[in-house]
């Protein structure tokens, strides 16, 4: 692990995981963790892909992980912040091709981090070999009813930005409905209960957002279907595009769908798409995960 100050003076705390000491490194890969998680769920990944010759790395984004925790700010984002965590991104893209210039570099998104992914290579997608999305959507999020911009702007002049949003979690309560019966009210991630029994246990995951941070993530929401930034993203960006069927979050791979058409629409050349028949939201913690992550790795050698 490591540390490095933004542009703003936040430091930003980040895992690096490497291959074997004379391993020819064939990639970088930069991975961005989703929402009210954090990048240590993703030493699996990042040891996975070492192996296979690829560096990686991932950060913990504003509001998450040990850099929340240092800016004591845990689950709450303030105005400015979506802005923030892409260019957050991008200065670790700027290290990671400081000290491996001669590397292509890849972006793996999952969930909330798939939108920022979204967002970043409408900004600097010439600066990457390829991205890759998983748990996404190119749909506008699903609003439990009684729910909307109007509401949550009411709730917070009533409670103020960093008050827990009691919306956020009537939208996870919305995901997992379709699995029933719940004995946690996270089995929407995977079909795996011992990872979801992982996450519960983990004080840095499934926290409550705040209002300023539900009102970051619909910013973000908006900013990755906004069709003049859509024309900022490059014709020959490699994208893999990857989700459950099961995933609630990209509508049971509806929305992931849309998004697969809106980049071919684009004029983009190499799009993948691909459907796991029962994976939920978490692919890479999902029981076939080996199988999710060997496609990863396959895809990565093909475009490198």
């Amino acid at each position: 692990m490591f540390t490095f100050k933004n542009r703003e003076g936040i430091e930003i705390f980040v895992y690096k995981w490497l291959p074997k000491p004379g391993t020819k490194i064939k990639a970088a890969v930069q991975i961005v963790h989703g929402g009210a998680e954090h990048a240590g769920r993703y030493a699996h990944v990042g040891e996975a892909l070492a192996q296979a010759g690829y560096l990686a790395y991932a950060d913990d984004h504003r509001g998450h992980g040990k850099t929340g925790q240092k800016m004591g700010r845990l689950g709450k984002l303030s105005p400015g912040d979506w802005e923030g965590m892409v260019q957050d991104l991008k200065e670790l893209t700027d290290i990671i091709k400081r000290d491996y210039p001669s590397l292509p570099v890849f972006l793996l998104g999952h969930s909330m981090g798939s939108l920022l992914a979204q967002c970043y290579i409408q900004n600097w997608g010439d600066e990457l070999r390829g991205t890759l999305l998983t748990g996404t959507t190119g749909e506008p999020l699903q609003l439990p009813v009684g729910i909307d911009i109007g509401s949550i702007q009411r709730q917070i002049e009533e409670k103020g930005l960093d008050a827990p949003a009691e919306e956020f979690s009537e939208l996870t309560k919305a995901f997992n409905e379709p699995f029933q019966p719940a004995k946690t009210g996270f089995e929407w991630l995977t079909r795996d209960e011992t990872e979801v029994q992982k996450y519960i246990d983990d004080p840095l995951s499934g926290f409550t957002f705040s209002y300023g941070s539900l009102i970051e993530l619909a910013k973000g929401m908006f900013a990755v279907g906004d069709p003049q930034k859509l024309q900022g993203i490059p014709k020959d960006l490699a994208i893999y595009i990857f989700v459950g069927s099961m995933d609630p979050a990209s509508g049971m791979g509806k929305g992931a769908e849309a998004l697969f058409r809106r980049y071919k629409e684009l004029g983009i050349k190499d799009v993948t798409f691909k459907v796991y028949p029962g994976g939920r939201h978490e692919l890479f913690n999902e029981t076939n995960r080996e199988e999710v992550i060997r496609n990863v790795i396959n895809w990565l050698n093909a475009h490198i």
